[in-house]
């Protein structure tokens, strides 16, 4: 009887392990970018983001010249890019952005949590260059905030 009345405080301790900080997502966000595995930080977007990502993704489908460039750019035929998803053209361009700074490593150098608990504002350092990242908490889970 006893191991049935600990069942349901194990799965309460386990569920709250499942729960990352604001901080470990940040981190767990620049180790995917550091090891270059942008599907990983392509996780950490909301679905507003992706979706913003995909409504501007079918805006630059309709401009030719603005299509060719970027097909080029992220190494894609016009057709490849055509039929790219929010998340595939999200990674390519993170990808890119990691090559032209010759994959400089990124670390986390603060992390600030609202009072609420809702929001974060992540300090990253790459190289000389230092930039802030948004994290929005939705249903108990961290994404980037952009």
């Amino acid at each position: 009887m006893k191991k049935l009345l600990l069942l349901p405080a194990a799965l309460l301790v386990l569920a709250g392990c499942g729960s990352e900080s604001a901080k470990e997502a940040a981190e767990n966000i620049v180790t995917c970018m550091n090891d270059q595995d942008y599907n990983c930080v392509v996780e950490y977007m909301s679905e507003p983001s992706i979706e913003q990502i995909e409504q501007q993704l079918d805006k630059m489908r309709q401009n030719a010249p603005m299509k060719t460039i970027l097909a080029k750019k992220l190494g894609v035929s016009e057709a490849q890019f055509d039929n790219m998803d929010g998340k595939t053209f999200a990674a390519k361009m993170l990808e890119d952005d990691m090559n032209r700074a010759n994959n400089a490593t990124i670390t986390v150098e603060n992390v600030d949590v609202s009072e609420d608990g809702k929001t974060a504002l992540i300090t990253t350092k790459r190289g000389d260059d230092t930039s802030e990242l948004p994290l929005k908490k939705i249903d108990d889970k961290w994404y980037m905030n952009n």
